[in-house]
C-alpha cells in the first residue's frame, strides 16, 4: 500500500553502502521505520530528504514491518539545526525526548504537533535550550507523571511570591510556611517555578518568544534533572553531549 504523510526525519541511520534506514515521527504522531534505497549516495534524489530535522512530504510503499520510501519533498530542512552544534544537540535532546516517550505502535499527534513547535520556534529566534526545556517539561504526563508549580501541595497557598522550594517526598512546591515539613527540599526561586508552570500549561505556539536568564535557565534545568531522575528514572544519552557543550561555554 502506498501512503502520502507528512513528518519529521527523528532517526537516520546507513544501512549498507548506499542505503539509509530512517524513522518519521509523522502528523499523527506515529513513528515509522523505512528503508531509503540508494539515499547515502550525495547525488541521490532521497540524500538531503533523509537528513535529521528534516521536515518533509514522505511517500512510501509498506504492507508489513517496514517500508520503503520512494520519494519525499521537503518542506524545511532546518538547516539551521543542523549547521549549528548546540542547536543540533538540544534539537536531537527534543526528539530522545519524544521518541522515549512514544510507543513504537502508539499514534498521537500531541508529538508531532511539539516538535513543529520547537523547531519554529527556533527558527524564529527562540532559543533552543529553552525549547528543550519545555518539551522536557510537557512530555513529563506521557511518561506517567503529573507535575504541578503553582501552588504548596502543603498548604494550597497559590500565591507564586511564597513558593521558593520543591518537595520530591510530598511531590511539588513548598510556600516558605511549609518549607519544615521537608528540610531537604530542592531550594529554587518564585520566578522559576512561575516560568515552568507558564511552559507547561501554555499552548505551544504561545511560546514562540520566550525568553529566560542563564541563571534561571539554570534552575529549571537542575530541577527538570532531578525530576527526570527521581521520577522517571530514563536516561538520556544526548544529556551527556549538551553537558560537554555547556562546559566549553564556561
Amino acid at each position: 500500500m502506498l501512503y502520502k504523510q507528512e513528518g519529521f526525519v527523528i532517526h537516520s541511520v546507513d544501512y549498507g553502502e548506499n542505503n539509509k534506514i530512517i524513522t518519521i515521527l509523522n502528523e499523527h504522531g506515529h513513528k515509522v521505520p523505512l528503508m531509503a534505497r540508494g539515499a547515502k549516495k550525495t547525488s541521490h534524489h532521497l540524500q538531503g530528504a533523509t537528513q535529521p530535522f528534516v521536515h518533509g512530504l514522505f511517500i512510501f510503499s509498506k504492507f508489513k514491518g517496514m517500508g520503503t520510501l520512494t520519494s519525499a519533498d521537503i518542506i524545511n530542512s532546518h538547516r539551521m539545526m543542523q549547521s549549528d552544534i548546540f542547536k543540533s544537540a538540544y534539537g536531537a535532546y527534543c526528539i530522545e525526548v519524544i521518541d522515549k516517550a512514544l510507543e513504537a505502535e502508539e499514534h498521537d499527534a500531541f508529538f508531532y504537533e511539539l516538535l513543529l513547535g520547537v523547531f519554529q520556534a527556533v527558527e524564529k529566534g527562540v532559543n533552543a535550550d529553552t525549547m528543550s526545556m519545555i518539551v522536557a517539561l510537557k512530555c513529563m504526563p506521557k511518561y506517567g507523571y503529573e507535575p504541578r508549580f503553582n501552588a504548596c501541595v502543603v498548604t494550597g497557598d497559590m500565591d507564586q511570591q511564597q513558593l521558593n522550594a520543591y518537595s520530591f517526598i510530598y511531590n511539588g512546591p513548598l510556600s516558605n510556611q511549609a518549607l519544615i515539613h521537608d528540610e531537604h527540599a530542592f531550594r529554587i526561586s518564585n520566578r522559576a517555578l512561575y516560568l515552568m508552570n507558564l511552559m507547561y500549561q501554555l499552548p505551544i505556539q504561545n511560546l514562540n518568544s520566550f525568553k529566560i536568564n542563564d541563571d534561571i535557565k539554570k534552575e529549571i534545568q537542575n530541577l527538570i534533572d532531578n525530576m527526570y531522575d527521581e521520577y522517571i528514572g530514563v536516561i538520556f544519552k544526548t544529556k551527556k553531549l549538551i553537558k560537554q557543550l555547556e562546559n566549553l561555554k564556561i
